[in-house]
């Protein structure tokens, strides 16, 4: 169970309960856990309930494509540890991207240069420094960088927070209605 316990399905507002049935029977939601752990907080529910028509790319495979959009996604699940989003694939073209994100030669310049920021995002973001902007720039206009940061960025957030829950953890949650918490050793 993850730290957090979900809250049951059918303790869900009918409305959102069937928006995230839909979401799951489209494919555009793996698994509905963080939204049953979101549903300890009106606000932060209510939010991940309106992000949820544009899950998983959230309007930006509008700008990048999909392809584009599932690659970075895959490989910020690598790389923050998510389980539950490595296992998931949104696009026909999912199990390609996986192959090319282990060699990213076979990939061009663009979708390079973003997987980098990804990678750059997670494990060391003060070496994106004026000259790695400088390559960017020669692919990607300035909006579009601006897009990609604020896309990678959610990500590397998503998925940090993704593991810090522990989505898969045999051990029971420590808080919510499910929760068994051990005494604190002083």
């Amino acid at each position: 169970m993850p730290r957090i316990a979900p809250r049951p399905l059918e303790s869900i507002d009918p409305a959102a309960r069937a928006a995230i049935e839909q979401a799951q029977a489209e494919g555009r939601l793996h698994t509905p856990m963080v939204l049953l752990m979101t549903a300890h907080s009106p606000r932060a529910f209510a939010q991940s309930l309106a992000m949820l028509p544009r899950f998983p790319f959230l309007g930006y495979d509008e700008v990048f494509g999909a392809d584009l959009c599932e690659l970075l996604r895959l490989r910020s699940a690598q790389l923050g540890g998510c389980d539950s989003c490595q296992q998931a694939r949104y696009t026909d073209s999912s199990e390609d991207l996986v192959c090319a994100i282990a060699v990213p030669a076979t990939l061009g310049r663009r979708e390079q240069l973003a997987l980098r920021l990804m990678t750059l995002m997670h494990t060391d973001h003060h070496a994106i420094d004026r000259a790695f902007f400088v390559q960017l720039a020669e692919v990607f206009s300035v909006g579009e960088i601006v897009e990609l940061g604020n896309m990678i960025a959610g990500m590397v957030g998503q998925h940090r927070w993704m593991h810090a829950l522990a989505l898969y953890s045999p051990e029971p949650p420590v808080c919510g209605a499910d929760a068994v918490v051990p005494p604190i050793d002083a």
